[in-house]
């Protein structure tokens, strides 16, 4: 019995720290952390991960497409031509997209009254006047949306993401 394509992921992931930490001459405090985490990731992590689904369970929602089977990419506010990162606010739980293919980061609604193909409330295309081109999102517990704007090589702060209606960069590394 072969592992799933997940878990072979995962443990390559694992092994790769590991190579990494031994290669690199790290301290021995260094190896000690590593091998903590890898402990942990093989025995704690699957069982969290893997016990919430089931084989063959139904996504509840689709962002990006009217239905489950689309896979038509486009430039509307209910479409992403390769989203490349998603988080979720904690506090009011809007979805942000980073929709790398169209230089642009969507902001949905409250996922819990999310429709299948909705628009999103908010396209954010530009950061206090230039354009992003975002690769991944942080969204702290403060509602400060960290952008990694990769062909700049910067990370971007906007404040007041769930509420923004203009994205004014407040804090701009590299």
């Amino acid at each position: 019995m072969g592992l799933s394509a997940p878990l072979k992921i995962y443990f390559f992931a694992i092994l790769s720290y590991l190579t990494y930490i031994l290669f690199m001459k790290e301290s021995l405090l260094a190896l000690i952390r590593g091998l903590l985490f890898v402990l942990f990731a093989i025995f704690i992590i699957p069982e969290k991960l893997y016990s919430q689904w089931t084989n063959g369970q139904d996504a509840d929602l689709v962002y990006g497409q009217n239905n489950y089977t689309n896979t038509a990419q486009g430039i509307e506010l209910n479409q992403l031509k390769t989203p490349s990162h998603m988080v979720v606010s904690a506090t009011t739980g809007k979805v942000f997209i980073a929709d790398y293919g169209n230089n642009r980061i969507l902001r949905f609604g409250n996922y819990n009254s999310y429709t299948n193909g909705a628009a999103a409330e908010l396209e954010i295309t530009t950061v206090s006047g230039t354009t992003i081109n975002p690769i991944a999102l942080y969204l702290d517990a403060g509602d400060h949306l960290w952008i990694v704007d990769f062909f700049k090589s910067r990370v971007l702060r906007v404040s007041n993401a769930s509420t923004l209606s203009n994205a004014i960069a407040d804090k701009i590394l590299g």
